[in-house]
C-alpha cells in the first residue's frame, strides 16, 4: 500500500472504466485554489507516474522475496493478491500483449492444479484468448509472482532481472 501526503484541501481525480475494469489517475493533489502560502509544490510527473502492479501469492517463498526486494529498494508499486483477487481474463491479455513471452510462460507448470488439470500437453495448442480464460478460472494456475509496467511485464523473481527491469 502506498500513502502520499497531500495538501488537506488538496483535490485528486480518478476514473474508473467498467468496461476495462481500469482506474486511471487523472490528477493527484491539485491545490490551486490555495493562495501560494499555502499551497505546496509537488513533483506532478512523479506523482501521476502510474504505479507497478505486484501481483503475488502471500504464501509463496519467492514471492515474499520479490516484495523484500521491492520494499527494500524503495519500489512504489500496487499489490494484489493472485488468490484473493484472481486475474481476469481481460486482465492476463493486457498482461500477455505487454510481453514477449510465449503464451505458455504465463502457467505456473510446477503448480499442483497444473498438473491436476493435465495442462501440459494442452498450452501449447491455446490462443492468448483460450490461454486466459483457463487463467482466470484460478489464480493458481498463474505464473507468479507477477510485476506489471505500463509498457512490459515480467513474470518470476529472479533479482538481477528484476533489478535490470526496473533500471536499479
Amino acid at each position: 500500500m502506498i500513502s502520499r501526503i497531500l495538501d488537506n484541501v488538496a483535490v485528486s481525480k480518478f476514473t474508473y472504466d467498467p468496461d476495462t475494469d481500469k482506474l486511471t489517475t487523472d490528477y493527484i493533489g491539485d491545490s490551486h485554489h490555495l493562495t501560494d502560502e499555502y499551497r505546496q509544490n509537488y513533483d506532478w510527473d512523479e506523482l501521476s507516474k502510474p504505479l507497478p502492479l505486484f501481483v503475488y501469492y502471500p504464501k509463496c517463498s519467492t514471492c515474499r522475496k520479490a516484495k523484500k526486494f521491492l520494499d527494500d529498494n524503495g519500489v512504489a508499486y500496487q499489490s494484489r493478491d493472485i488468490a484473493a483477487d484472481r486475474l481476469k481474463a481481460p486482465e492476463l491479455l493486457a498482461l500477455m500483449g505487454r510481453s514477449e513471452l510465449p503464451v505458455r510462460r504465463f502457467f505456473n507448470t510446477s503448480g499442483k492444479l497444473y498438473r491436476e488439470r493435465g495442462l501440459k500437453d494442452q498450452v501449447g495448442q491455446m490462443s492468448p484468448e483460450a490461454a486466459a480464460a483457463c487463467l482466470a478460472e484460478d489464480g493458481m494456475l498463474v505464473k507468479r509472482p507477477i510485476l506489471a509496467l505500463p509498457d512490459r511485464v515480467i513474470l518470476g523473481f529472479n533479482e538481477d532481472k528484476w533489478r535490470a527491469f526496473l533500471n536499479l
